[in-house]
């Protein structure tokens, strides 16, 4: 089968980017050729013939008429049998992906159904509303972290936007999602359940090899630095507690790094906590491996968290807050410890036990990739998704 996946980037910046890098030559490995269509290809030209799409990540109704010609000389050079899009904004390429080819999405965010984007007010607190009339009452009221334009027109189009998103999805031969919260969330905003599929993200287990932890113990951290999504900085307020010796390096970039540094310094965490920035996936693999513990303090509803599943597939215990699909893949008391969200005392209990007691990380580390090879390997993942595109060809 010849598939066409439209993205916004292709090339591995964030957790849908590796997934597809990863799909990709996963799925020509059972006989399948993938194209991408995306506003930018980061990979210099590998593991897929690239073609560029402008407008996949604007915001748009519909698509822009130069776009939409792009859009269709693409599909008719491409010649696909299916239309797997990820993430897009674009209404219109929606749209028109699912006139020109069946097409399938596997909504990797909250962008459906979030004119906000992370379900997150600007308080903090997390929003348990369906997508509509609320949104703007609570724009009023405070609004939304990521919910805030100039004007109440401004916001109401851009609710009107995501409400056309979602619309032009009943278009579309099947959705699939990563977890149950993801299939709840959709369900909430009036997509039917048996529209839906859930397939988790995968990872492989990588065979055992002598690992020297540092020593002290190494404390890490894997995420983009952004602020409140991530909840770096309530990790900093967790790490300034612990008593014990320890290293910890938050491994990334993003907007706010310079200001997570700073709260850092603020908290006389300088000699303790590393920020080495940007590293290459298989480098940050690799520093998994000689961490004790790795710390997961995602602070929105994540969607689920491949990097946890990572960490398992390594041996390494996960401490995370109880948000999103987060616990729909770590175990509590037998992959790693779930802390209630927001809750620093909690976080820094957490992280404390696993440093002090290595036999205890040891144990929920072992259970990792047995975890893994249970529910998320590649070929029960690539079986799934094969019956999706089948399905919608057929």
């Amino acid at each position: 089968m010849k598939i066409l996946h439209v993205n916004y980037t292709f090339g591995v910046v964030g957790g849908t980017e590796s997934y597809l890098y990863k799909l990709i030559p996963d799925l020509a490995d059972r006989g399948h050729t993938s194209e991408v269509a995306a506003e930018k290809d980061l990979t210099d030209g590998a593991a897929a013939s690239f073609h560029a799409l402008p407008g996949v990540a604007g915001y748009e109704r519909r698509l822009d008429l130069r776009h939409g010609r792009r859009f269709r000389a693409i599909v008719h050079t491409v010649d696909p049998d299916l239309i797997h899009i990820h993430n897009t904004l674009n209404a219109g390429v929606v749209k028109l992906a699912a006139k020109l080819r069946p097409s399938i999405r596997y909504v990797h965010d909250h962008t459906m159904f979030c004119p906000g984007l992370n379900k997150e007010f600007a308080d903090g607190s997390l929003c348990n509303r369906s997508m509509g009339p609320y949104c703007l009452e609570k724009y009023h009221r405070g609004g939304c972290f990521c919910f805030r334009h100039s004007t109440e027109k401004v916001a109401a189009k851009f609710l009107k936007i995501h409400n056309r998103l979602l619309s032009v999805h009943r278009d579309l031969k099947r959705l699939m999602v990563a977890s149950k919260y993801m299939k709840e969330e959709l369900e909430r905003v009036g997509v039917a359940t048996d529209r839906i599929t859930i397939n988790p993200y995968y990872t492989a287990v990588p065979e055992p090899g002598d690992i020297q932890e540092s020593d002290p113990p190494l404390i890490l951290a894997l995420c983009r630095m952004e602020h409140p999504d991530k909840g770096l900085l309530p990790l900093l307020d967790a790490l300034a507690r612990i008593e014990v010796p320890f290293k910890a390096r938050l491994v990334g970039t993003g907007k706010h790094l310079d200001m997570i540094r700073d709260h850092a310094r603020s908290l006389g965490l300088a000699d303790r906590v590393e920020f080495p920035g940007f590293v290459e996936h298989a480098e940050a693999l690799d520093l998994m491996r000689h961490a004790r513990v790795i710390a997961f303090p995602s602070m929105w509803n994540e969607p689920f968290g491949i990097v946890g599943l990572e960490a398992m597939a390594r041996g390494k215990p996960v401490v995370a807050f109880d948000v999103g699909g987060v616990r729909e893949w770590l175990d509590p008391d037998r992959t790693g410890i779930l802390v209630p969200r927001g809750d620093v005392e909690g976080l820094a209990s957490a992280l404390t036990e696993m440093v002090e007691n290595p036999a205890r990380a040891g144990d929920l580390g072992r259970a990792g990739p047995d975890r893994v090879r249970e529910q998320f390997v590649k070929q029960r993942h690539l079986d799934i998704l094969e019956g999706v595109y089948q399905e919608a060809v057929g």
